[in-house]
């Protein structure tokens, strides 16, 4: 352990970072190649529109909350406060996809997944 941090604090700091840096590393891989969502999600892009859309939202938006989520893991005193923004965020998501599932969208593998990351 790093002299002065409790095993909470590190394994706070670690989530955040890990977290933080997938994001990121997805949204650089959306934004650079949007067609990659296509293949896992089943999710089509007939136009520039839409490609512009995966672009921003799931390019910009996933390395926003990762360089966000990193950004909290750097000051122990803000680990606290980047747990939270994670556990609204993974949380809501989780909701949403249950919500899915209650609404008779069955899960495939990749869903099941997923979700069970955001739990």
């Amino acid at each position: 352990m790093i002299k002065g941090q409790s095993r909470a604090l590190l394994i706070g700091r670690a989530l955040l970072y890990l977290f933080g840096v997938g994001f990121m590393l997805l949204g650089v891989r959306y934004f650079a190649d949007p067609r990659a969502l296509t293949g896992e999600s089943d999710i089509v892009l007939p136009n520039a529109k839409a490609m512009m859309e995966i672009r921003t939202v799931y390019g910009g938006m996933f390395a926003g909350l990762g360089l966000t989520l990193t950004l909290f893991s750097l000051r122990e005193s803000d680990v606290a406060a980047g747990l939270r923004v994670l556990i609204t965020v993974a949380g809501l998501v989780a909701a949403a996809r249950i919500g899915a599932i209650a609404l008779g969208e069955a899960p495939d593998t990749l869903f099941a997944a997923l979700l069970g990351i955001e739990i």
